[in-house]
């Protein structure tokens, strides 16, 4: 199914939404409405939190209403794969945070805004103002983030490089911990499927290690750390990461949502494999 673009009286975000609703049936997945947007479409959070104690994964959607491979994908993913995952693994899921963009196809807020560079507390876009105020309440609750979007090669971002990618990449967001080689095992997933990886060694003025651009080192790139305040806010805590997944726009729409689903279910069996979340460990140990 592809929820994107949909001609209907009925906006893309908002059967989108109702659908996701109506596919949370059990007693331990609930949904909020945490806040609206420009244009009064909801803003909707889902959750699935069987055992606070369990790793808990956050989900992020549509901050980009015109990179729309992950919305679907974790559509997707909530309504086929996220119950089988109940009291293994807690889920905070955010299928849309730019509804409007969404709606509209394209990148910005209905002001022009751009969320990812609108993330602090002193903003007055009522997108960013609401998922701050609705991601604040998780705190330390959160390990890791899944930041779903996509890059356009042929219309590259005010990134202040003019390298351009030639395949999919992650960034690697946070304070190293046991949870660091996720990045990793997203890319040999991708690897092993054929998919095609950005393998050249720099890109937007950082350094690319197979297909992974590390923040978590890379700190003195201005033009990253400012087109990820999302990232760092969630990651502030001493345990949590998170990867952007970055799929390119200019691939097929079917690859391009198996790679995010592909990174969603990397992601989860990781966290369940290793659940000791409190134990701070060297990458090089789980190489």
């Amino acid at each position: 199914m592809m929820f994107a673009y949909q001609q209907d009286l009925e906006s893309p975000t908002s059967k989108l939404f109702d659908l996701l609703v109506a596919n949370s049936i059990h007693a331990d997945q609930q949904h909020t409405v945490y806040g609206f947007s420009q244009e009064g479409q909801r803003l909707l959070m889902l959750t699935q939190i069987g055992n606070p104690d369990l790793p808990t994964l956050m989900i992020v959607a549509g901050t980009h209403g015109d990179e729309i491979a992950g919305i679907d994908a974790a559509a997707k993913f909530w309504i086929n794969e996220a119950p089988k995952y109940l009291n293994q693994v807690n889920l905070i899921y955010y299928p849309c945070v730019n509804p409007d963009g969404y709606n509209a196809g394209r990148r910005l807020t209905a002001n022009n805004s751009d969320i990812n560079r609108e993330f602090h507390f002193e903003t007055t876009v009522p997108e960013a103002k609401a998922l701050i105020l609705s991601m604040n309440r998780w705190g330390k609750a959160v390990n890791f983030l899944l930041h779903l979007h996509e890059d356009n090669p042929a219309h590259p971002m005010d990134l202040g490089d003019a390298d351009v990618p030639i395949g999919s990449y992650l960034y690697l967001h946070g304070k190293p911990n046991h949870t660091f080689p996720i990045a990793n095992r997203i890319i040999d997933q991708w690897q092993r499927s054929g998919y095609p990886i950005h393998h050249t060694d720099r890109l937007y003025g950082s350094a690319v290690s197979d297909g992974v651009i590390n923040c978590t080192t890379d700190r003195h790139n201005p033009v990253i750390s400012e087109a990820a305040l999302l990232d760092n806010f969630v990651t502030s805590g001493e345990k949590c990461m998170s990867i952007t997944v970055e799929t390119l726009t200019t691939d097929d729409f079917r690859r391009r949502v198996a790679m995010q689903y592909d990174a969603i279910e990397t992601t989860i069996r990781f966290l369940i494999k290793r659940p000791r979340l409190d134990q701070c460990y060297l990458y090089a140990e789980y190489n």
